[in-house]
């Protein structure tokens, strides 16, 4: 009897604790295993490299030295997450960048006259302001100096004031001022300087009555400079008169300047000539000479000649 009573207090007791397990709480706790950013499961931003910024705005957050208030600088990244790199961005720290020169002539060399401010070499500028002409090509730094009274390698120095100057021309200093130079006092210049020429062809600087091409007369000197003197020189002139009106100055022909008639320079001319008697094919044209100033009437000549060449034996050529 007393069991019969105590079932239906058994069977309500256990109902009561199905429901309570049936209506307790619904478990609220987030759960990781099937979330793939922590985000949306409501977890607050992480700021992995400790830089102040979460990664939600930070566009590096592995680089403390990246994030928006960052200073942007030339190093190919974007500093400050405004998604502009370097030269892009307006706001580029001016310091970091390198100041390029234009070079108007594109010979490597720029000039100051514009300038510009940048991360990479804008096309047009190079690093150098060292032009001294940007609107010559072959006027830079370490350019051929040439004769052209230009500053071809901006040096300061043109033409002949430049040691290094190339194609210069020699030229050779003139004492005697008869218009041809002495090989050993050559120069080498841009420009001809006063006192020089440009040959180098006079055999004696220091007198000016002998140089090329002068005339060849008998007088002991190599007149003309071709190397042969007097009688040996097939350009020897026998025109006494025209030797001594040239050579007056000189003391080899003092005596013959004037050729007056008297016996002094009659027998000076006669003797003189007839010196080169060995000499062959002279003795024609000496004879020849004093014939013609006895036709001026120099009448002693003709004695003296007759009688130096029946002393030497020859054939009256003017009788």
């Amino acid at each position: 009897m007393r069991a019969i009573v105590l079932l239906p207090l058994v069977n309500q007791l256990m109902g009561c604790a199905e429901a309570e397990k049936t209506e307790s709480p619904e478990d609220t706790s987030p759960s990781y295993e099937d979330s793939s950013d922590p985000n949306d499961a409501g977890l607050p931003p992480v700021d992995i490299d400790g830089d102040g910024y979460a990664e939600n705005v930070d566009c590096d957050d592995s680089n403390p030295n990246i994030h928006p208030d960052a200073t942007e600088v030339c190093d190919g990244i974007d500093n400050n997450c405004n998604q502009f790199v370097d030269d892009q961005d307006p706001t580029i720290d001016s310091s970091t960048q390198e100041v390029w020169y234009i070079d108007y002539d594109a010979d490597g060399y720029g000039s100051d006259r514009y300038t510009l401010s940048r991360c990479v070499q804008p096309s047009g500028y190079v690093a150098e302001q060292t032009d001294c002409d940007d609107t010559n090509a072959d006027v830079y730094p370490g350019a051929p100096e040439t004769c052209d009274e230009v500053d071809n390698d901006c040096d300061g120095l043109i033409d002949d004031q430049d040691t290094d100057t190339q194609g210069l021309q020699s030229f050779y200093f003139d004492a005697d001022g008869d218009g041809f130079g002495d090989l050993l006092s050559a120069i080498q210049a841009c420009v001809l300087p006063n006192g020089y020429v440009e040959n180098s062809e006079d055999c004696d600087d220091e007198d000016g009555m002998r140089y090329p091409n002068a005339l060849e007369c008998v007088d002991g000197l190599d007149n003309d400079c071709d190397g042969a003197t007097d009688w040996s020189d097939s350009n020897v002139s026998y025109n006494l008169e025209e030797c001594c009106a040239v050579y007056q100055a000189l003391s080899g022909c003092a005596s013959f300047s004037a050729l007056v008639p008297n016996q002094t320079v009659v027998e000076q001319l006669a003797s003189t000539r007839l010196q080169f008697y060995d000499h062959g094919e002279h003795l024609e044209k000496t004879l020849g000479l004093l014939s013609a100033s006895i036709e001026r009437g120099y009448e002693k000549s003709r004695l003296l000649l007759t009688e130096s060449i029946k002393t030497l034996s020859v054939v009256d050529l003017l009788s």
